[in-house]
């Protein structure tokens, strides 16, 4: 099919302004597919993220006519307005800086003891059927920060909430009966009670 593709693109020469391209589309394409293409065929200045191409890495999550998607498994449409993430500064293009999410996800450290895990090591510890549900969950973030790019509090409050996905992260360690950390105290001091309960997040 014949695509009508427009990339917001952002550079220190021209600041901000949208490219579109006309080109043709394959059956089954996927929207990093089309980046790709757009990259070696016309016009190898364009910048994204992309990283695994198997939706395991959330590098290359990028907006698609509005909404946040993985690119490298969100199929092509013959017409696409493709954005960098809402929420992020914008490096090039479509390329966002992340480094404070990832600050605040780094703070985030297992409190476990070494005698903890040294008891460990000797004792079965049994994880509550709740919490393996939870702990599952959580470990199936990939971060790829498209819940981040839909929170209203998040993109208002940034330095006081910390946002969904770091809560996530939270929830998975708090879930582990090895930790040792107070979670629900780490999660008021990150700002977890300005949460509006919203559930744009959790509908991606």
């Amino acid at each position: 099919m014949t695509g009508c593709v427009t990339v917001s693109r952002c550079d220190k020469e021209r600041g901000k302004y949208e490219q579109t391209f006309l080109l043709d589309i394959p059956p089954n394409a996927t929207v990093l597919d089309v980046l790709n293409y757009i990259y070696t065929e016309l016009d190898s200045t364009l910048a994204f993220p992309r990283s695994c191409r198997n939706g395991k890495c959330g590098l290359c999550t990028v907006d698609v006519n509005g909404k946040p998607c993985l690119a490298c498994n969100s199929p092509a449409t013959e017409k696409m307005v493709i954005a960098p993430i809402k929420g992020f500064p914008v490096i090039k293009d479509l390329v966002t800086d992340r480094s404070a999410v990832i600050a605040a996800v780094n703070d985030i450290t297992f409190a476990t003891t070494y005698e903890k895990r040294k008891k460990s090591e000797a004792e079965r510890i049994i994880m509550k059927e709740n919490d393996k549900d939870r702990f599952i969950r959580g470990s199936q973030c990939i971060e790829c920060m498209s819940c981040m790019s839909v929170c209203p509090v998040w993109r208002k409050n940034i330095g006081a909430f910390a946002g969904p996905m770091p809560f996530v992260r939270l929830s998975r360690l708090a879930a582990d009966p090895r930790d040792t950390a107070d979670r629900r105290a780490q999660a008021e001091r990150m700002g977890v009670s300005l949460c509006i309960s919203c559930g744009l997040c959790s509908k991606l």
